[in-house]
């Protein structure tokens, strides 16, 4: 009786212990378990911004404006990079990790603006002006982006949609420069008809004045 009653307790303890594997996973987020609130819609927007917030990439959109000019030269002791660029030794830019460090958060940066578009839109329950904004932002965000990296590069690789599958990563580039230039100028429409106008400036985020000074500095191009 005895061990009978030891297999039943310990049979119920693996059941026990089989139902906890079941328990939310609080450390990971994924489309299936994100975008359920308020404050999730608010996070998924502030990671965009996280992005650029990098030094590997804010160095770089100074470097890359005014590195090769009279405005700026490097210090001696500047990384080879940094040297390359100033010298814009054209030779080297396939394995010059200051590029490197902008092209991929550019892209970082472009894929969390994707996937705040495709998601937050989606969330109905969300008051319409605040998922407004915040789908607002990120299509600013990714017209950023695209307008650096045309800028920089000319025709780059367009994703429009979040990265979800490894195949999803390697699409070619543009067939034309025209092709970025085009979803530049339609992301920022989007931008300006989503986005409002604060009533006191919000450090670090964007809105609908920034959206029309990106789109009159881009047709400028």
């Amino acid at each position: 009786m005895k061990t009978r009653n030891t297999i039943l307790i310990a049979l119920a303890s693996v059941m026990m212990c089989a139902c906890s594997l079941d328990e939310y996973p609080y450390g990971f987020y994924s489309e299936a378990n994100f975008y359920k609130t308020d404050a999730d819609a608010l996070a998924a927007t502030n990671y965009i911004y996280d992005a650029i917030n990098y030094i590997e990439y804010s160095r770089a959109i100074v470097f890359l404006g005014d590195m090769n000019t009279d405005v700026m030269y490097p210090k001696g002791d500047a990384k080879t990079s940094t040297k390359e660029l100033d010298a814009w030794k054209s030779g080297t830019f396939k394995t010059n990790t200051t590029l490197y460090n902008f092209y991929k958060y550019s892209y970082i940066t472009i894929n969390r603006a994707n996937s705040v578009i495709d998601n937050v839109a989606a969330m109905k329950e969300l008051d319409q002006d605040i998922r407004n904004q915040y789908v607002g932002e990120a299509y600013f965000m990714r017209a950023y982006s695209y307008f650096n990296l045309a800028r920089n590069f000319g025709r780059v690789p367009m994703h429009l949609v979040p990265v979800r599958k490894l195949e999803d990563a390697t699409v070619g580039a543009a067939k034309t420069l025209d092709e970025v230039w085009n979803q530049i100028f339609s992301d920022l429409d989007e931008a300006i008809k989503l986005t409002g106008i604060y009533p006191t400036p919000v450090t670090g985020r964007t809105d609908r004045i920034a959206a029309y000074s990106l789109a009159a500095i881009s047709y400028l191009y």
